[in-house]
């Protein structure tokens, strides 16, 4: 069996079961019968949520693809209008500031259908699942669902782990493991501290790549099976290779863009492809990622199709760019390499701090529950990432269906209904009388 599917047995119903029983003892009920009514009833419900619907996730992850076309659509007008009407450096600032803030968002929630994908709950067919969640989610992030797949499955197993837990463990690099703070100290680390330290999110940002880009991955898994990166630099030879293949396929497409040899453009990314994929198959093991896990295909024909992307995309500009006036790549760079290495980074890092931040080990208690405001459920808690202990508890019902399972688990567990922790608002409390996001990470654990 594998890891991951040893994992999934970890976290199967029969464990929520066992604690019904636990808690119906630990609060004297003796009515046998009502308890085994409550145990079945929740398996079943349980079990009915998991079914995946791909119609559905589709339909999400077309909406957001919409609304990245939507801004790259008002960067054109913009730039147009600019060119035509003139206008001054800051409002030029503003927009792009604004625009960094949607398309993070939007590149968010793309990341969280690719969470889906690592689950296999956005498809039922594996390998189209990780085909869309590679093409469609994390290409476009420079990632792929593998790298994806094994840094959460080890945040999964060892949840708030400093040691094992990869998530756990680049928050509280951003944090130097200070935490829990003050109210005042919470407000300045969290909010302000990237505008006046942005070395400190760059950090985030350079373990991120590292593990999901380069594929500088030290993992359990890994370790399990024998395989470390390399001590010294934590970067493969494979990743490296294929980043300077990329530049100089990409130089080779400038210049013969500049001569206006598009024959040679084509030419050049055709070669590129060409040597890049032949690359691929050719390093030996120990220069690239090998998977622990049982994958849909192959981690060689994912780094493939990586490369075919990433080198599609730069055709795809560098034959824009004499046809738009250069202003593809401004919207390149300026609505999406941006958003990419900022806001996108800085709501992953948000929700990490709120989700984990301050937590325990325990099942129920290693996270929480949220009502936010729309702006942040929509850029921060991404597709279901609000409700965070059903989530955890239950890794393979879907995003769409962790409501429904909270509201069951509530119904008929005593033992979760009495302890999940539900949390309303960031920095103010709402109608209720729930905590607030800042209150329960300040507060001792």
């Amino acid at each position: 069996m594998s890891i991951a599917s040893q994992h999934d047995t970890a976290t199967d119903i029969r464990e929520q079961v066992q604690r019904i029983r636990e808690a119906s003892r630990a609060s004297g009920s003796t009515d046998p019968n009502s308890a085994k009514s409550n145990e079945k009833e929740l398996a079943e419900a349980l079990r009915s949520l998991r079914h995946v619907d791909g119609s559905r996730n589709l339909g999400f992850l077309a909406i957001d693809w919409l609304t990245i076309l939507a801004v790259f659509v008002a960067g054109w007008f913009f730039l147009d209008y600019r060119q035509t009407h003139g206008m001054p450096w800051w409002a030029t600032a503003l927009f792009f500031g604004a625009g960094a803030i949607i398309m993070g968002g939007a590149q968010h929630r793309l990341a969280a259908i690719a969470h889906e994908a690592s689950h296999y709950t956005l498809l039922k067919n594996k390998v189209v699942n990780d085909l869309i969640g590679d093409w469609l989610c994390l290409f476009p992030l420079m990632s792929s669902v593998q790298l994806y797949r094994l840094n959460h499955m080890g945040h999964h197993q060892f949840v708030n782990d400093p040691t094992f837990d990869p998530d756990y463990r680049n928050m509280e690099r951003f944090w130097n493991g200070r935490l829990p703070k003050g109210r005042w100290g919470f407000l300045a680390d969290t909010y302000l501290r990237p505008l006046l330290a942005p070395m400190s999110v760059l950090r985030y940002g350079t373990d991120y790549v590292l593990n999901n880009v380069f594929a500088a991955v030290d993992s359990f898994y890994l370790r399990k099976i024998g395989i470390v990166p390399p001590a010294s630099t934590r970067m493969r030879p494979g990743p490296i290779l294929a980043v300077t293949w990329l530049v100089l396929t990409d130089l080779g497409m400038i210049l013969s863009e500049r001569a206006g040899r598009l024959d040679l453009v084509l030419a050049s990314a055709a070669i590129g492809v060409l040597v890049g994929v032949a690359g691929a198959f050719a390093v030996p093991d120990r220069w690239i990622y090998i998977s622990p896990f049982r994958e849909p295909y192959p981690v060689r024909v994912a780094s493939a199709m990586r490369l075919t992307f990433l080198i599609g995309g730069l055709l795809a500009l560098n034959t824009m760019r004499a046809w738009t006036g250069g202003r593809s790549t401004v919207l390149f760079f300026g609505l999406w390499v941006l958003p990419l290495l900022t806001t996108f980074m800085y709501y992953m890092l948000l929700r990490e701090i709120y989700q984990h931040g301050n937590t325990d080990k325990d099942r129920i208690t290693n996270t929480r529950v949220f009502r936010v405001d729309p702006f942040t459920r929509w850029a921060v808690f991404v597709h279901g990432q609000d409700l965070h202990t059903p989530h955890h508890m239950y890794p393979a019902i879907p995003h769409y269906a962790l409501a429904e399972a909270h509201e069951t688990l509530k119904r008929l567990n005593e033992d979760y209904r009495n302890r999940v922790i539900e949390v309303e608002g960031t920095l103010f409390h709402g109608d209720s009388q729930l905590p607030t996001i800042q209150d329960v990470v300040v507060s001792k654990v």
